[in-house]
């Protein structure tokens, strides 16, 4: 699946590594399809009908056009297969068996996160 331009991509603007993960996928070739939501702007808890804030600032969530919320590995191969730039490796990692590696190895960067939150605030 791909993004379009009803798909919405939920990011944590409060989140220095987030917002430079993110600005950097803004700035890629087909980015404009793409609807940015940052969520450290919006004062509401209810992001979707699905979904909180507190919930949506967990983890990378990506809303489909179907109105479908998906998070973690399938929504950055759904944004990947979005980009050209990175649509060959969505396409690639696109099965089962490799979403469940991806979505494996990001619930260990999960635990981790936080700590490089820290480490990207710092000012040196």
């Amino acid at each position: 699946m791909k993004l379009s331009n009803t798909s919405i991509v939920y990011y944590d603007g409060s989140c220095r590594l987030c917002q430079k993960e993110i600005s950097f996928y803004k700035n890629q070739l087909g980015a404009d399809k793409i609807k940015w939501l940052n969520l450290a702007t919006i004062p509401s808890e209810k992001i979707d009908s699905e979904m909180t804030k507190n919930v949506a600032m967990k983890r990378f969530h990506v809303k489909l056009e179907n109105g479908q919320i998906i998070s973690g590995a399938s929504a950055f191969i759904a944004l990947w297969k979005t980009l050209p730039k990175f649509s060959r490796i969505g396409q690639f990692l696109d099965s089962p068996r490799k979403i469940f590696i991806l979505e494996y190895t990001y619930k260990i960067f999960l635990v981790f996160r936080p700590f490089l939150q820290k480490l990207t605030n710092l000012k040196i």
